[in-house]
Formats: structure tokens, sequence, C-alpha cells
């Protein structure tokens, strides 16, 4: 989660200054450049994930207590 959500939704990390960065190039072509803040907003798989995570987290398996129940049968 720390490699694949964060580095991306966070405007001060170096993937979202990059993916900002690239769009300063598109100025000549009509092309608005996009902030750090707007990169991440849109960053629907990093969102997913991070949703993902925290439905794991807050809904999240016991899985001792499957095992224990497993061992008893």
């Amino acid at each position: 989660m720390i490699a694949c959500v964060f580095p991306f939704l966070l405007p001060y990390f170096i993937p979202v200054i990059l993916m900002a960065n690239m769009t300063s190039t598109g100025k000549e072509f009509g092309i608005p450049q996009v902030s750090p803040f707007e990169v991440g907003l849109y960053n629907f798989t990093s969102w997913g994930l991070l949703l993902a995570v925290l439905i794991t987290v807050i809904f999240g398996v016991d899985s001792t207590k499957e095992k224990q129940e497993n061992d008893e049968r």
C-alpha cells in the first residue's frame, strides 16, 4: 500500500511531480498544465486500492478464528 497508493496521491512525491511536469511541455499544442494536486486527485487506480485496503482493514477477516473452527472439526 505504501508503494502503490501514497506516492501517487500526495502532491509532494516524485511520481506526481513528474506527471505534472510532463504536461508543461504541451503548452505549445494547447494542452493545459496540470498541477500535482490534480494528478493525485484523478488517479483512480490508487484511490481504488486505498478503498480496498480500508474496507479490508475495517471489515477484515480474522484468519485465526477460521483456523480454530477448522481444527475443531
